[in-house]
């Protein structure tokens, strides 16, 4: 795990200014605009690399974007500061005691993005809308117990 914080350069003062809220619920609402950069490759073929690359773009600079918000009390910056105590405290008895819920609702989120993939691959709609609600139920849950992990840690 942490080998993806490297990959990603999630550094201490990047994991603060992810815990803004805004840069939370921003990267959050990406999803869907990735989702029809890669449904529009059907359409404007190798011109959908355009949207993609932005978007990545967008994905790795979010979390450097915004300042550290003045509190960190908030739900999203508490899911934020619990998944980098999850990365980063991986022997704690805290994350014994929710590691279950979490492989539990990453697993979900999994399970609902090879349903994307296929439902876009397809161009089809309605499985497209539902494996967005699968993986988004399942990161939901995933960034709740995340408030959990933080919380304990506390």
């Amino acid at each position: 795990m942490k080998s993806i914080q490297k990959v990603f350069g999630m550094t201490d003062e990047v994991w603060d200014k992810h815990s803004n809220p805004w840069s939370v619920w921003t990267r959050f609402a990406s999803l869907p605009f990735l989702i029809l950069a890669f449904w529009s490759a059907h359409h404007i073929g190798i011109y959908s690399l355009i949207p993609i690359l932005i978007l990545v773009a967008w994905l790795w600079i979010n979390p450097r974007l915004f300042s550290r918000p003045n509190t960190q009390e908030s739900w999203a910056s508490k899911a934020v500061l619990g998944e980098k105590i999850w990365i980063n405290d991986r022997d704690s008895r805290i994350i014994n005691k929710h590691s279950t819920v979490v492989r539990f609702s990453t697993a979900i989120s999994f399970i609902g993005f090879l349903f994307l993939i296929r439902s876009v691959y397809a161009q089809d709609v309605t499985m497209c809308l539902l494996s967005t609600i699968i993986l988004y139920t399942g990161k939901m849950w995933f960034l709740d117990r995340m408030v959990w992990v933080y919380e304990d840690k506390k």
